[in-house]
């Protein structure tokens, strides 16, 4: 999972939609996005809920469906506006409010990044 400030929508992967067998339906306004993987503009015409956890954190949300190579879902600001999330820029951490208790999920490590992609 990825949260991304610079992104304008949460996504999901094509490829994880299949794996946990997710319903999905048709996009209200379909659009092309040009950032997520190697093949150029990728049109967005579906979209499914997601159940995740991050920590003790749970949430389900709005993604719109997309093959990514970057995560398998893609955190945007809709969600970080969503659920008055702060960055800290140079601890590169979140902080939120959740069920009146303040989280703050832990990234990985450089080390778990480069294990996670096989480096």
């Amino acid at each position: 999972m990825v949260i991304d400030g610079g992104s304008f929508t949460n996504v999901v992967s094509l490829e994880t939609v299949g794996e946990l067998g997710l319903s999905t339906f048709k996009h209200h306004e379909s659009y092309n996005l040009h950032w997520l993987n190697d093949h150029g503009a990728v049109k967005v015409t579906k979209q499914a809920w997601v159940e995740f956890e991050i920590d003790q954190y749970n949430d389900r949300i709005l993604c719109d469906i997309a093959p990514m190579h970057v995560a398998h879902i893609l955190l945007g600001r809709t969600w970080q506006y969503d659920s008055g999330v702060t960055h800290h820029g140079r601890s590169n951490c979140y902080t939120f409010q959740h069920e009146g208790k303040k989280l703050k999920p832990t990234p990985l490590s450089p080390v778990e990044v480069r294990d996670d992609k096989g480096i």
